[in-house]
């Protein structure tokens, strides 16, 4: 089972599994609630809406941070008329400063909370989100990843193990995996600020055992971007070897951000990725421009707009063109 890394249709994983910097702007708070409302519209005529909440309970012991975030959500699809309960998500963590952090359960594996992908991307939509592999995506179930604190001026490494403990993964797609990643942020004394990371997930077993023959596929992610004056530049490729869809699969995307104002942030990156379809012995290429638009009303509450158009392309001829929009409600008290 793969985690891509869109905002839409993984808002519960990127919501659950959170990261470092979100947490640390809400240490002060013993309990935070988000509540978050969006929809999405697509060419088909696809109207879904997504309700979710994000509870996370915070205190001290001593040097140490103690946490826990619980995520639930529901998904409604008006085309056919269906309410369906996503699963609930649990996410430990304990961190300091001199040990650094550790995350459990519904976590990011290292590969998934550590990739610097291409700006772009709002509170509720990513700028790949009808991508089918896009730059980052890492192998998802039960994970138990360890931050270290930075070291080096500004490195820091990232480990996990990954395995189903839920049992959702599908029968012969990836249930665990070892993940490590290394990442590195530094602001000058300028007030320029550099980003990267360098990550690996590499299964170690699929659902019902692995044929005889098959290679376990692996995953290499790697990004970087720039930010200054309001800009955010950046971009970020992805390459598996020994794909389960047949082949190896890989994304490259290239995004830039803007904050128009201390409330209006804009944001768009044009992407590509290809992979293979065994089943079909079709290999495909996706050809996706994402833009997004994101305004804060007030200091707990944001509005925000996307617009994915994608253009998909077969070796048998096929050609294809699609469109999704959404606009979503957050707030956090």
């Amino acid at each position: 089972m793969k985690t891509i890394c869109t905002a839409m249709g993984l808002a519960a994983a990127a919501i659950a599994a959170g990261t470092v910097s979100a947490r640390a702007e809400e240490a002060a708070k013993p309990l935070t609630v988000v509540i978050d409302n969006y929809a999405t519209y697509d060419d088909a005529g696809a109207l879904v809406s997504n309700h979710e909440l994000d509870f996370t309970l915070e205190g001290t012991a001593g040097a140490w941070t103690l946490g826990a975030e619980a995520w639930f959500g529901v998904m409604a699809e008006y085309a056919t008329s269906t309410l369906t309960l996503e699963i609930p998500t649990l996410l430990l963590y304990a961190k300091s400063d001199a040990f650094g952090e550790i995350d459990a359960w519904d976590a990011s594996n290292a590969l998934g909370n550590a990739c610097v992908t291409p700006p772009g991307g709002s509170t509720h939509f990513g700028s790949e989100d009808l991508m089918a592999f896009g730059t980052c995506a890492g192998y998802s179930g039960q994970a138990l990843t360890y931050i270290t604190p930075d070291f080096f001026d500004g490195f820091g490494l990232q480990v996990s193990v990954m395995k189903d403990l839920e049992g959702q993964t599908a029968a012969g797609e990836v249930d665990s995996s070892v993940s490590a990643a290394l990442t590195y942020t530094r602001t000058t004394e300028t007030d320029v600020t550099y980003s990267a990371s360098l990550g690996v997930d590499a299964a170690t077993s699929l659902n019902g055992g692995v044929p005889a023959g098959t290679a376990l596929p692996v995953t290499v992610q790697g990004g970087g971007s720039v930010g200054w004056d309001g800009w955010t530049v950046g971009g970020a490729a992805q390459y598996e070897f020994a794909s389960l869809s047949g082949g190896n699969s890989w994304g490259l995307g290239l995004g830039v951000s803007k904050d128009v104002t201390e409330q209006l942030t804009l944001g768009a990156e044009l992407a590509i990725d290809g992979y293979e379809d065994a089943a079909a012995a079709v290999i495909y290429r996706e050809f996706s421009l994402g833009t997004t638009a994101e305004y804060k009303i007030l200091d707990n509450a944001s509005i925000d707009a996307g617009l994915n158009a994608i253009r998909v392309i077969g070796d048998d001829g096929s050609d294809t063109i699609s469109w999704q929009i959404g606009t979503g409600l957050s707030i956090s008290f």
